[in-house]
This record gives structure tokens, C-alpha cells and sequence, in this order.
């Protein structure tokens, strides 16, 4: 199988991963399935799932996170991309 995205220990969400967990933020999970050909990181409260551009789609986003709210993101070093996520998890916990 020829992949056209980073899997395994390429793929950032894995750094991503365990910088949130140096920097305390915990709420940050990880799926990394298929040997790293599908990883994602997601949180609940609020119920986000993020994908990297480019990362296939598949059945656990639809059994797993069918009701999540799926955040796409660009590639971007590690610490930014962290960043992002943090960014997306503040707003979605506003009140409306």
C-alpha cells in the first residue's frame, strides 16, 4: 500500500501528542491505528476530532466521532499545530 501522508512516527500528531502532555493538557487523546496509517487526536468537552490535511478518511471517523465536530488542519510544526488545537478547544467551550 502506497501512502501520501505521514504515518507512524512521521506523522506530528504524535510530537503534538506528547507535548500537550509536557505542557499539562491532558484533555488531548490519540487514536493511532492501522500501525500509524490513521492518527488522530481528539477531546471531549467539547467533542473535537482532528485530522491532518492529506490523512485518509475512515470508518472510525464515522463509528468513533460520528458526533464530534471534525477540525482539519494544515501541516505546521508541532508547537503550532498544538497551538491550534488549544485555539479550537477554547472557543468551543464559550457558552453561545
Amino acid at each position: 500500500m502506497d501512502f501520501r501522508h505521514p504515518i507512524g512516527d512521521d506523522h506530528p500528531f504524535l510530537k503534538v501528542h506528547d507535548l500537550a502532555r509536557e505542557n499539562g493538557f491532558d484533555q488531548l487523546d490519540i487514536v493511532n491505528a492501522y500501525d500509524g496509517a490513521l492518527i488522530r487526536l481528539f477531546t471531549r468537552s467539547p467533542d473535537m476530532v482532528f485530522s491532518l490535511q492529506g490523512d485518509p478518511g475512515s470508518a472510525i471517523d464515522r463509528q468513533r466521532f460520528d458526533y464530534f465536530t471534525h477540525i482539519t488542519l494544515a501541516h505546521a510544526p508541532p508547537e503550532e499545530l498544538l497551538n491550534t488545537i488549544k485555539n479550537h478547544v477554547s472557543m468551543g467551550l464559550q457558552p453561545d
